[in-house]
């Protein structure tokens, strides 16, 4: 072997390895260090993997509809996750009118509308109370971080 060529070396987990734009300069390589497993785990993932592949339809019209209906829960998590992460932000604002003790704030305020006709909406209730306004965006958040769980846990079966 010549003196600029370098043998890659095996170092607990780490491996020295030739660059071949540069000979002269080994680089280290940072090898992941694999947790061993005993036969009883490695039979409890395979057997988990067996469940997981076993919900994947073998039948093509049916892997199209199992795969556009997680696209579907997809596309929900992402909304689901814009508009959560858009009532934080509110509720983060709604914490400064807290800390005045208003009791009616100009910033804030919840309504709930009723559809009469086609674009016509008649308000049936509002809430200008940052207090209450608050309560109501926690329990929203509340139900919006369940329901991206759920999505969440049908995307990943």
């Amino acid at each position: 072997m010549k003196k600029s060529e370098t043998q890659p070396k095996t170092v607990q987990g780490t491996a020295m390895a030739k660059i071949e734009s540069k000979p002269q300069t080994p680089a280290l390589i940072v090898l992941p260090k694999q947790a061993e497993q005993t036969p009883e785990e490695l039979k409890k993932e395979i057997e988990a993997l067996k469940r997981k592949i076993a919900t994947v339809p073998e039948d093509l019209e049916e892997r199209i509809v199992y795969y556009n209906q997680k696209k579907d829960w997809i596309k929900k998590l992402e909304k689901i996750k814009m508009q959560r992460d858009k009532l934080i932000m509110v509720q983060n604002d709604l914490l400064a009118d807290l800390e005045n003790d208003e009791f009616m704030s100009e910033n804030f305020s919840f309504a709930v509308f009723k559809k009469k006709q086609y674009s016509s909406e008649e308000e049936i209730l509002k809430v200008n109370n940052p207090m209450l306004v608050g309560v109501i965006l926690k329990n929203v958040l509340s139900k919006m971080s369940e329901k991206i769980d759920e999505l969440e846990i049908n995307i990943a079966s």
